[in-house]
């Protein structure tokens, strides 16, 4: 990467989440989107946004090697119901927002030609994405890496399936960060499928993905997308069971 009078090896933007220089922030499409973007991660963009985050020079905005998990599963066990899934494809997370924050700690880098100049050129900032849910902290996001985990599931086909068949699929509601932290096996329930209900909210999407992963459940995560109609149809593409809780992000 060239600033117009430095170099900079790439290798230093693998892991950053955005770069802020001059007028403009670079920021990975990934942190601003919905998780179920088809090629987001297979083909990752940028986003250019007007503005920066106040400091001279090219900054490049990495996130924490272990990102914090500020909401202790099972503190509220009252707010733990895993109600059985009543069909409704809702959103239950309208309180959840996302935003950015620096812990403090940055690191100036020296551009690959060696030159030195009085200002610093580039620097290394830690940032960090937070999920709130009304305004109280539930985690800290590693997204890029909850990008490279999250699993599709398969494009709808025609479906053939009946009311009675749709009916029949059985599952519980995660309706709250408690209930996704906490999963169905935990509880002890007889289903292992639970069902993240946030339909048309890609903020609450977005943290739903991330958090599993940081958590050590990225086999246990799958994404709905809005092209699926039929619970039945998701069922099957689940096939055969599932030998371990399940969390759909609808």
């Amino acid at each position: 990467m060239e600033t117009g009078g430095h170099d900079l090896p790439l290798d230093y933007l693998k892991s950053a989440i955005a770069v802020s220089f001059e007028n403009s922030l670079y920021v990975a499409k990934a942190a601003l989107s919905d998780p179920n973007c088809k090629d987001l991660h297979t083909n990752p963009t940028v986003k250019r946004i007007t503005g920066n985050i106040g400091r001279s020079g090219l900054s490049i905005l990495v996130s924490p090697s272990t990102p914090r998990l500020s909401h202790a599963p099972g503190e509220d066990w009252s707010a733990i119901l895993h109600d059985s899934y009543d069909l409704r494809r809702i959103d239950c997370f309208s309180g959840t927002s996302l935003h950015l924050w620096f812990t403090g700690w940055s690191n100036p880098i020296v551009a690959h030609d060696g030159r030195r100049t009085i200002d610093t050129d580039f620097s290394i900032v830690e940032s960090v994405i937070t999920v709130r849910d009304s305004g109280k902290d539930v985690a800290d996001l590693d997204i890029l890496r909850a990008g490279k985990n999250l699993t599709m599931l398969p494009e709808p086909t025609d479906c053939t399936h009946t009311s009675a068949e749709f009916e029949a699929f059985k599952c519980v509601s995660l309706d709250s960060w408690d209930e996704l932290f906490e999963t169905p096996e935990q509880e002890k329930r007889m289903t292992r499928v639970g069902i993240f209900r946030a339909y048309g909210n890609w903020p609450a999407r977005l943290a739903a993905a991330c958090v599993p992963v940081q958590l050590g459940r990225q086999n246990t995560l799958r994404m709905i997308t809005s092209d699926h109609k039929c619970m039945k149809c998701i069922e099957e593409s689940m096939s055969p069971e599932p030998d371990c809780p399940i969390v759909l992000i609808d």
